[in-house]
């Protein structure tokens, strides 16, 4: 048999570099595939959850009844979520980082002040009111209060983009010139935190959906149809 010659000494130290890359690779490349998956199972269990979450609240959910119905086991359960609340934090969480994701940009937009208002309208039926439930958002009120302050503090910023925005379109003569923004984002402030209330919604009979008609109708056309509107302005 012939025999292999030997590696010349001064390839010895690159073979071992090259082994110990391999070997490094190799150690981590199970690792990566052990997050891919831990993180493929959070998300199934924050998407069931979201959509239970929806049809009936969280109020009488429990850990049990979640795990049943995704066939896991409680013990991978608690492996990402130490009870069910903290649960329902990370999908009220989810929803409004993604949320905010989609709205702040098209405020902060440079775009003509009539296209962002359309635009801001459009996404908040498509991405909120038409994605979140009343008895997930009466439950988060009533059970988490702390997440819903979280959830108060997010409108309250963005009023103040639409504030923002208000203001530029008066400089564009896109907005009435005699409205005063400061105090329209108060008005509106309030408006959003009154109506936009689980508690209210519910005692009005109204459903997210109707509220968001009624707020965009009020904003973009008035109160006052545009034939009585004359009819004031000539006699005063």
């Amino acid at each position: 048999m012939k025999k292999r010659n030997p590696e010349p000494e001064h390839r010895q130290p690159e073979r071992r570099e090259r082994k110990r890359r391999d070997d490094k690779r190799r150690e981590h490349e199970p690792h990566e595939h052990d997050r891919e998956r831990e993180e493929r199972t959070r998300q199934r269990i924050l998407d069931y959850a979201q959509r239970v979450f929806n049809e009936r609240g969280f109020r009488r959910i429990t850990v049990d009844e979640l795990c049943a119905g995704m066939a896991l086991s409680k013990r991978t359960f608690y492996k990402y979520f130490r009870h069910r609340d903290e649960l329902v934090g990370a999908v009220v969480e989810g929803f409004a980082a993604h949320v905010i994701r989609r709205i702040v940009p098209n405020l902060l937009s440079d775009r003509p002040v009539r296209e962002v208002l359309e635009d801001h309208f459009r996404l908040l039926y498509e991405d909120l009111l038409s994605a979140v439930s009343l008895p997930f958002l009466s439950d988060v009120q009533t059970l988490t209060p702390d997440l819903w302050r979280k959830i108060e503090e997010r409108r309250v910023m963005v009023v103040g983009l639409v504030v923002t925005l208000v203001e530029r379109g008066q400089k564009e003569g896109v907005i009435r010139s005699d409205l005063n923004a400061a105090v329209f984002g108060k008005v509106f402030q309030r408006i959003v935190m009154t109506v936009a209330e689980p508690g209210f919604l519910l005692t009005a009979n109204l459903t997210p959906q109707d509220t968001f008609n009624i707020v965009r109708a009020m904003l973009t056309r008035g109160i006052i149809e545009p034939e009585q509107a004359k009819e004031a302005d000539h006699g005063r």
